[in-house]
């Protein structure tokens, strides 16, 4: 970041210039009469004027080298923040901000409003006892135990609209307040303590481009005067740098913030990998085929193939309503759960109550867990379905090439209490048939998304499934997934897509 000022200083030695091109007049004045009293007169003028020029001239150069050494301080302390430090605080950035107004200004007291992203003004940085701009209520502040504790308090959680007070006048305007004495100015609260008394106060805002981020203000000089436009020049100057620097800092921030969630999606993408099947087992007559393709944004799918015993096999599909690391962990805790009570139960609902019971009390109330579970006899291909609030399962029978849907009544895991849950949960029994295949999916599927914002659908998937009914379960997976990719082209997808077919040989 480089931050120059750029000002134009007329040094004292160049009146030295303009009075010798005067001086250079007199010889032709001394052939007139009176020359010489005129000459001496003129003389004298000449010196007052000289003298009176380079007193302005020295105040001038004098405060532009303030502003300078102002500007190179600052800078200076700014770089070293942003240098020795991964993560630059605002709020210590602005509270050295407020160090060089107050000194730079000699006044006793300082503040910073920032605009939220509502446009809502709210106290970043204070120093000093700085008067509130609104009425406070007098036996609030005389019932507090420390009042300048009450008052920092008081202004650091009370949020001014655009236009409220000074403050939100020069946010309203962008253009600064400057008042010499206040003593009078019906635009200022009177407060009844004289340490709340203000008697001159300087306002400027902080703008970063055409944006008005903020308002730097000071108040009281310490030496008893009043501001100046010596005073206003400095802390705009001082504000204007430091919009630039608190624009970068919150930016350097907003890039540390994705660096850390890209992290987390990226150990969270790994949980979930570690969960899914590496290869589908084999079982007689029973043939699988599984994809899963994870969004930008984990979503926490999920689908499993469980041995039950030697005569039934466990199939389960899920899905965590919950982003990042924490959706992927508890859906490693499902799963955990889930081969634990699964194994030798041949009840689909009771393995499911199990995993309710285990999960409900560590999920975040903000999180739940869907799921489908079926069971299956390799020896009658009868199909026992449980599900807790997921998407139905879908049937394709070989005999008529339509899909069938089965969706028994089931709440969704971590919604309710176990005794709720308990009485809506529900099973519902098929039978398979040679030649049928069972296709099961998450929502991340018929919610995929094109650019015009018009969502796949479950008929749509549908008819993929049934356009194929006579193929393989490898044949109809691919389908499918070529369609919604298609369907999808390069619009990015906010949710996980998992899609599992099963058939009976």
């Amino acid at each position: 970041m480089r931050i120059f000022v750029k000002k134009q200083m007329e040094r004292p030695d160049q009146v030295s210039s303009e009075l010798s091109y005067k001086l250079a007049l007199l010889p032709t004045l001394t052939d007139q009469p009176f020359a010489v009293p005129a000459c001496v007169i003129l003389l004298a003028l000449l010196l007052v004027w000289m003298f009176f020029r380079f007193r302005a001239l020295s105040r001038k150069y004098r405060q532009l080298q303030k502003e300078k050494d102002v500007m190179l301080g600052f800078i200076e302390d700014i770089g070293d923040a942003f240098t020795d430090s991964e993560q630059v605080e605002v709020r210590d950035l602005l509270r050295q901000v407020l160090f060089y107004a107050l000194t730079t200004t000699r006044s006793a007291a300082g503040i910073i409003y920032l605009r939220e992203p509502n446009g809502q003004l709210r106290v970043q940085a204070i120093s000093g006892i700085f008067p509130p701009l609104f009425n406070v209520d007098r036996s609030a502040l005389e019932a507090a135990e420390s009042r300048t504790e009450y008052l920092t308090h008081l202004m650091e959680s009370r949020l001014l609209e655009k236009g409220e007070t000074l403050i939100g006048e020069v946010v309203e305007s962008g253009k600064h307040k400057i008042i010499e004495c206040a003593r009078d100015d019906p635009r200022l609260p009177r407060h009844p303590y004289d340490f709340l008394a203000i008697h001159s106060l300087l306002a400027v805002p902080m703008r970063f481009r055409d944006n008005i981020m903020g308002v730097l203000a000071v108040v009281n000089p310490t030496d008893g005067r009043s501001f100046n436009q010596g005073d206003l020049s400095l802390l705009q100057v001082l504000a204007d740098q430091a919009s630039v620097s608190t624009y970068y800092a919150s930016l350097k921030d907003t890039l540390l913030e994705k660096e850390r969630t890209d992290r987390e999606l990226s150990i969270a993408t790994e949980v979930q990998r570690a969960m899914l099947p590496g290869e589908l087992p084999e079982f007689p007559r029973i043939k699988m085929a599984a994809f899963n393709q994870a969004a930008r944004q984990v979503g926490g799918d999920y689908y499993d193939v469980i041995h039950v015993d030697e005569q039934h096999v466990g199939f389960a599909i899920a899905d965590v309503a919950g982003k990042g690391i924490v959706g992927a962990l508890m859906m490693a805790v499902c799963r955990v759960v889930l081969r634990i009570h699964a194994a030798g139960q041949t009840d689909p609902v009771a393995v499911l109550k199990a995993v309710h019971q285990s999960v409900l009390e560590d999920l975040p109330e903000d999180m739940f867990i869907t799921m489908s579970y079926f069971v299956l006899n390799l020896e009658t291909l009868e199909l026992k379905l449980a599900r807790a609030g997921h998407e139905p399962l879908l049937i394709c029978r070989r005999a008529t090439g339509k899909v069938v849907e089965v969706e028994p009544e089931g709440m969704a895991l971590g919604l309710s209490d176990e005794q709720q849950f308990s009485r809506q949960i529900q099973v519902e029994s098929v039978f398979l048939q040679t030649g049928d295949f069972i296709v099961l999916y998450t929502d991340g599927v018929t919610e995929a998304m094109n650019a015009e914002g018009e969502e796949w659908g479950k008929n749509t998937l549908i008819e993929a499934i049934e356009a194929d009914s006579h193929e393989g379960v490898d044949a109809i997976l691919e389908n499918v997934k070529q369609r919604v990719l298609r369907f999808t082209g390069d619009m990015p997808q906010s949710d996980d897509f998992t899609l599992m077919v099963i058939g009976v040989e």
